[in-house]
């Protein structure tokens, strides 16, 4: 009987010596489950590399899985996760999902200085803060789908490689986008981008909605801006810095970029 109830206790269970994975996904998990206390799980807390409690309801990140000293992949997508938490000393910890739950402020996340990927898609985020600063070593982040208006903290991740800003109501890139020299692509689809906008301080003069430090200062060479209204080719193609980013376009040696690396006017997915 004992037996029996074990294994219930984590049902799904594909956890090995070799493979470190604990799938329990889409099981109807709450922060209140008896499994979080169970003894399996507190047995395997230093053997877990990946962890996957997707399609659940837990809005309190249980205190166990801040344990998982060697985790290297964690799962939360779609968990209806909503309270602030701390995994900042997971220092294994590389890729960290969390799309589709209902977080409207980074305040009080914490997260640790090991990540590589992030990944907060279909979100109620609004725009950055401080959360962000010790995330240097951070290469790809996505933030499609939420709510965002403000990019204001994006240069504290400096070495972010992939940008994915989809379906959200930003109309301005700010000029520090220029501090991640290592960016190469970034897709800003479906936003509400302007060619310029007016100087806040003086209703006469313009100035840049996507700023010359992204096209100069960055590494990029892929850029897709389809479904920002208020963009066109031409206008665009009048934006100071754009001639050095097709110059860098040019010259990459990645053939498998979309549009290829050639200097192709329909590179942005603009009319």
């Amino acid at each position: 009987m004992g037996n029996s109830k074990s294994k219930a206790c984590i049902p799904r269970i594909e956890m090995g010596s070799k493979t470190g994975v604990i799938n329990i996904a889409n099981i109807g998990l709450t922060e209140k489950s008896s499994i979080w206390a169970c003894e399996e799980l507190t047995k395997a807390k230093n053997k877990i590399k990946v962890f996957d409690i997707s399609n659940n309801d837990i809005r309190v990140l249980p205190h166990i899985i801040s344990t998982f000293s060697i985790m290297k992949s964690l799962n939360m997508n779609q968990s209806n996760i909503s309270n602030a938490f701390d995994i900042s000393n997971l220092r294994c910890l590389v890729s960290l999902e969390m799309c589709g739950n209902n977080i409207s402020n980074l305040s009080g996340y914490l997260f640790p200085t090991s990540l590589k990927k992030l990944k907060l898609t279909n979100n109620l985020l609004t725009e950055l803060n401080n959360n962000f600063q010790n995330l240097t070593n951070l290469t790809d982040l996505n933030l499609s789908s939420n709510k965002l208006m403000s990019l204001v903290g994006i240069g504290c991740l400096v070495s972010l490689v992939e940008l994915q800003l989809d379906d959200n109501k930003i109309s301005v890139i700010p000029p520090e986008i220029g501090q991640l020299k290592k960016l190469k692509t970034i897709s800003i689809e479906r936003n509400v981008l302007l060619e310029f906008k007016k100087n806040i301080e003086d209703s006469v003069l313009e100035y840049q909605s996507l700023p010359s430090e992204l096209f100069v200062d960055t590494s990029l060479v892929s850029i897709s801006l389809v479904g920002n209204s208020n963009l066109s080719k031409k206008g665009v193609m009048r934006l100071e810095g754009i001639s050095v980013f097709l110059d860098r376009r040019k010259q990459s040696k990645d053939r498998n970029l979309n549009g290829g690396a050639l200097d192709d006017f329909t590179l942005f997915g603009l009319e």
